[in-house]
């Protein structure tokens, strides 16, 4: 009778112990009353290698209150972890609202990393007249501020994106950038020092709004060989129209790719040939939920090579975000991150570069985080955004940053038929029991 109790207590361990969740550690500044990462890069040291990581996104400072007026004093912010541990941080802004627009690195003349390079707008205090200018900061390895520098541009552009470019022998060369301003777009070229080598301005031709939304390499054999530029048109009836771009390695020229509008996301990665488009789409059949993810592979030719629809339903009102795994120099496989519509949890699976789904890699069941970007570095998963305070709660913060470092990577799932099927078997294993104990105490009553 023992042995039989043994054997179904490990039947529901076994059951239970299919859900394996890998280990997580979650760091937090949590000394604002509101803070955000949006952004997570390598980390490096004086002799070029991987010490940590570096994360960069807004707090908010504090709230002025001025003539029964409340202003909100935020500000860009830059940290450094090892091991868990916060080393630096760099804040910027004064009372007005700062943000950090993009996170880079800088680099000596002969290419190499040499500090971090932050885009903002150039700050001011709440009762000054903003000049509303981009800036780019140079910061140290260690975090101290070297330097400040004005987009030399006529105008005020926002930059939404900014890439590291290389030359034909693969030498850093400088970066190429996206931005608006409430007129236009452009397709912006500098060199390492950040001095503009020439500007690409889309033509206007008198539509009310024209934003470029994201951007990407076009390469072939590991050069560059051209652009590509997610463009948003919004007309005066508020209609967007979303169009795929391609430009030569020049700028000067554009062609249209493809429309996107039948997709509810749309972002843009590097590829081995080419580029990728992914998202979320409704264009798929799922037993539970309504969007899943795609991503197209378009080559250098500007062909469609592959493309790849996914099985999980995601919730497309959160971020999905494609991350090349890179060896040499070279894209080795893609992590892609999405947030499960079912059970509200966020999801990292591999992809090959041929659009292979193959293995989760993990599983995190928190409705309360928000994920922005994430890294992988040394078989380990680390995620930034914020964590948010239950509506149902009471917290000493309204929201706080989110810096969790994953080192399992497993996740073991049971499908719905497997459970089913090992529920079953339970349920049968209970009535043999049952029946058994049952038997046993008839025969000693005949006795």
């Amino acid at each position: 009778m023992k042995r039989i109790s043994f054997v179904l207590i490990m039947l529901i361990t076994i059951f239970y112990s299919f859900n394996v969740n890998a280990k997580d550690t979650i760091v937090s500044m949590n000394k604002y009353e509101e803070e955000r990462f949006t952004s997570i890069i390598n980390g490096y040291d004086t002799e070029g290698k991987i010490d940590g990581l570096i994360t960069g996104g807004y707090v908010l400072k504090e709230k002025l209150s001025v003539d029964d007026n409340e202003y909100n004093d935020y500000q860009a912010i830059v940290a450094k972890y090892i091991d868990n541990k916060l080393i630096w941080k760099y804040t910027y802004g004064k009372t007005k609202e700062d943000f950090l627009d993009c996170l880079n690195y800088s680099y000596d003349t002969e290419g190499k990393i040499d500090g971090y390079l932050l885009t903002v707008i150039e700050t001011s205090d709440f009762n000054e007249e903003s000049t509303n200018e981009t800036i780019f900061i140079k910061l140290s390895l260690d975090g101290k501020e070297i330097s400040q520098k004005q987009l030399s541009i006529g105008g005020q552009i926002r930059i939404n994106k900014l890439i590291t470019t290389y030359d034909g022998e693969s030498n850093i060369d400088g970066y190429i950038a996206i931005g608006n301003n409430d007129r236009t777009s452009y397709l912006i070229k500098l060199d390492k020092d950040l001095n503009v080598v020439w500007l690409r301005e889309f033509p206007n031709e008198g539509v009310p709004n024209i934003n470029f939304l994201d951007l990407s390499l076009v390469t072939k054999d590991n050069q560059i060989v051209g652009y590509a530029v997610i463009k948003e048109v919004i007309d005066g009836s508020n209609d967007k129209n979303i169009e795929l771009l391609r430009y030569d390695i020049t700028g000067e020229n554009y062609s249209v790719i493809t429309d996107l509008n039948k997709y509810d996301s749309y972002s843009l990665a590097e590829a081995t040939d080419g580029f990728i488009v992914y998202g979320a789409t409704s264009e798929v059949k799922l037993d539970k939920g309504d969007e899943s993810y795609y991503l197209i592979n378009y080559n250098s030719l500007n062909e469609d090579y592959w493309e790849t629809i996914g099985e999980s339903p995601l919730d497309k009102n959160k971020k999905v975000i494609l991350l090349p795994i890179k060896k040499d120099k070279q894209i080795k496989e893609y992590l892609l991150l999405y947030s499960n519509n079912v059970d509200q949890s966020t999801e990292v699976v591999k992809i090959s570069i041929e659009g292979e789904i193959k293995d989760k890699i993990k599983k995190i069941y928190d409705e309360y985080h928000s994920i922005e970007d994430f890294n992988f570095s040394n078989d380990i998963l680390y995620l930034v955004g914020q964590v948010n305070c239950p509506k149902d709660d009471s917290c000493a913060y309204d929201s706080k940053s989110l810096y969790l470092i994953s080192e399992e990577e497993k996740v073991i799932e049971v499908k719905d038929n497997d459970s089913k099927s090992v529920l079953i078997i339970i349920g049968v294993f209970f009535v043999l029991l049952i029946g058994i104990i049952f038997y046993k105490r008839k025969r000693k009553m005949v006795v």
